[in-house]
């Protein structure tokens, strides 16, 4: 005796395809952003790290050529659309020398206030902010509308993500 077929008709067929389509297109443009955002959270996460990279050294006290000098991040905040890049190094006097210049991503961008982010020789806690106040950095990509990672710098240079 010959069992039950066991073979799919073409309606069940036809069915599960456009399951699979309907899944597939609702899928796919989130997956497209997954990328965009992950490059925002990766600038934002090397900024963080730039930051604690320029406190360590004024906390350490390194000198340059045998002077004490204030180590800084530098950014142009009054760049249209936000700034593009960011400079580590160090005030001598009043000048400020850069030691590497630190590019975003081509779509990427910081919105800021002030652009100099000065750290207390020894004590690391960021010049001109007062107890409580804090900086915001607000990263966003021009590819992703309502999607941004914000760097908040405390007074002691402590920086948390939101």
């Amino acid at each position: 005796m010959i069992g039950p077929k066991t073979a799919f008709t073409l309606v069940e067929l036809l069915i599960s395809l456009t399951i699979i389509a309907i899944l597939m297109g609702t899928l796919i443009p989130t997956l497209g952003n997954f990328g965009k955002k992950q490059s925002v959270i990766q600038a934002v996460e090397n900024f963080k790290s730039e930051l604690e990279t320029v406190q360590s050294k004024s906390v350490s006290g390194i000198t340059v050529s045998g002077f004490f000098v204030r180590w800084a991040l530098k950014m142009d905040c009054s760049v249209a659309g936000g700034a593009k890049s960011y400079s580590l190094g160090y005030y001598n006097g009043g000048n400020f020398v850069s030691s590497r210049t630190e590019t975003l991503g081509a779509n990427l961008s910081i919105a800021c206030t002030a652009g100099d982010i000065i750290f207390e020789r020894i004590t690391g806690k960021v010049t001109g902010l007062g107890a409580g106040q804090t900086r915001s950095f607000v990263f966003s990509s021009t590819d992703i509308t309502g999607f941004s990672k914000t760097a908040v710098l405390g007074e002691r240079g402590q920086v948390t993500i939101q």
